[in-house]
């Protein structure tokens, strides 16, 4: 899941109240983390860079490293953080930010969540772009891991169909495995 992180980092989102000089120093430091090797130290750099500079690349490239490291919970604050600078208008930013909630609700388990996230981050990515590839075999992976109870089916139903009607070329369907 390295992309986002390219992906963002190529981005200069400068939205925010943090200062340009602090903005230009945490993108800095956003760029050494991208090389760090250590995960820790990753998310140390990464986690300085988003108190430096409230900016919404700052603090999904962090989420993303929550994510990396298995820590949805994390990713879910630092993606909640980013929202209110993330313009309407910018697909690119906000539809990883919907790729990226729909892996943490994945790593959760929270199949419905995580199906209206991916239904919405197709819309503004596309479905064959690389991040939602990714996120959609893991998504698959994982419905076919569970039973999935009558509330998750619904929900992912509901979402589907809705995805359906606003143009999105997604054939609703359900793999469930019956006992």
């Amino acid at each position: 899941m390295n992309k986002i992180f390219c992906i963002l980092t190529l981005i200069t989102i400068s939205i925010g109240t943090a200062s340009a000089a602090s903005c230009e120093e945490a993108r800095s430091r956003m760029l050494r983390a991208g090389t760090e090797s250590d995960i820790d130290k990753k998310l140390e750099l990464l986690k300085k860079s988003a108190h430096e500079c409230a900016a919404a690349d700052t603090y999904i490239t962090l989420a993303n490293g929550y994510l990396q490291n298995n820590q949805p919970s994390l990713a879910l604050k630092w993606l909640e953080s980013a929202e209110i600078y993330i313009g309407s208008n910018n697909d690119l930013v906000l539809g990883s930010w919907f790729a990226l909630k729909a892996e943490a609700h994945i790593q959760q388990n929270n199949l419905c969540k995580a199906s209206n996230d991916l239904l919405k981050a197709k819309e503004r990515l596309g479905k064959n772009h690389e991040m939602i590839k990714e996120i959609d075999l893991a998504f698959e992976y994982k419905r076919s891991q569970q039973v999935i109870n009558k509330q998750t089916l619904n929900c992912m139903l509901t979402a589907s169909k809705s995805a359906f009607s606003k143009g999105v070329s997604i054939r609703p369907s359900i793999n469930v495995t019956i006992p």
